[in-house]
């Protein structure tokens, strides 16, 4: 499914070149809402929102879809 009002760009990989990161940018302003990184502690990755940013079901559904796969491809060692 492509996201209706946000998109994801790839920003490039962590310190130890395992995992990516990605902004998440509105798609009409281009304006960076935060990023999505793999958190150590969660063994996942997250969403680091940007401060004063919010949020509606749409765009949660479609960052929470792309993090579930980000994920799942990491666990099958795709990333």
């Amino acid at each position: 499914m492509t996201p209706k009002w946000i998109c994801f760009e790839h920003l490039g990989y962590s310190k130890s070149g395992k995992t990516s990161i990605f902004a998440v940018l509105s798609k009409d302003s281009e304006m960076v809402l935060g990023r999505i990184a793999w958190h150590v502690p969660w063994r996942c990755y997250a969403f680091f929102p940007a401060i004063d940013t919010f949020f509606e079901r749409i765009c949660l559904r479609d960052i929470l879809e792309f993090i579930i796969s980000l994920t799942g491809d990491a666990r099958r060692g795709k990333t």
